[in-house]
C-alpha cells in the first residue's frame, strides 16, 4: 500500500510541475504557429508605407485602452486571440490611434492620435476602421460580438469589396 501511495504521489508531483494535463485535449495535435505579439504600430506614415510595401490594408483602432470598456473588451475577445494574430500577420497592418486616461503617451504620438481621430471623424470608443494603404476609409467599425472568427469575417467581407 505504500508503494502505491508513493507511486501516486510521484505521478502527481510529475503531472503537476511538468505541465501535464488531465483535461488536456492536445495529445496528437500539431501546434498551429501564431505570433507570439501581434505588432500594433503608432507611426501612421510607417503604417502607409507598410501597408504599400505588403500590399495589405489598414486596420486603425482608436481606442482608451485603459478606461474605455468596449475597447478592453474588443482587445481581449479578438485583438488578444491567438486566431486573430495569426490571421492579422498575414493579412493586415494594424495601428492603434490610443487615447489612454492613466498611461502616458508622448506628445508627438498624442498630437498624431488626435489629428487622425479629427480627420476621420472619430466621436467615440472603440472605432475601427479599415483602409487602403493610402489611408482612404474602406470600412467603419466598432465592437462586435462573437469572437475572432465572426470579426475576421466582418473585416473580410470589407476587403473583398474593395478589390
Amino acid at each position: 500500500m505504500k508503494k502505491l501511495i508513493k507511486m501516486f504521489c510521484c505521478l502527481l508531483f510529475v503531472c503537476f510541475f511538468c505541465g501535464c494535463d488531465s483535461n488536456s485535449d492536445s495529445v496528437g495535435k500539431v501546434e498551429k504557429s501564431v505570433p507570439a505579439e501581434l505588432e500594433w504600430m503608432t507611426d501612421f506614415e510607417q503604417v502607409k508605407a507598410r501597408a504599400r510595401a505588403e500590399n495589405k490594408p489598414i486596420l486603425l483602432v482608436f481606442s482608451g485602452s485603459d478606461w474605455c470598456g468596449w475597447c478592453i473588451k474588443l482587445d481581449r475577445e479578438v485583438f488578444s486571440t491567438d486566431e486573430f494574430k495569426k490571421w492579422a500577420a498575414d493579412n493586415i497592418v494594424c495601428m492603434i490611434a490610443d487615447f489612454p486616461a492613466v498611461k502616458k503617451i508622448e506628445d508627438k504620438l498624442k498630437q498624431q492620435n488626435e489629428q487622425l481621430r479629427d480627420s476621420y471623424n472619430v466621436a467615440g470608443y472603440p472605432t475601427v476602421l479599415l483602409l487602403k494603404d493610402d489611408g482612404t476609409v474602406i470600412a467603419r467599425s466598432g465592437y462586435l460580438q462573437g469572437g475572432p472568427a465572426k470579426y475576421i469575417r466582418h473585416l473580410k467581407v470589407f476587403i473583398g469589396a474593395a478589390k
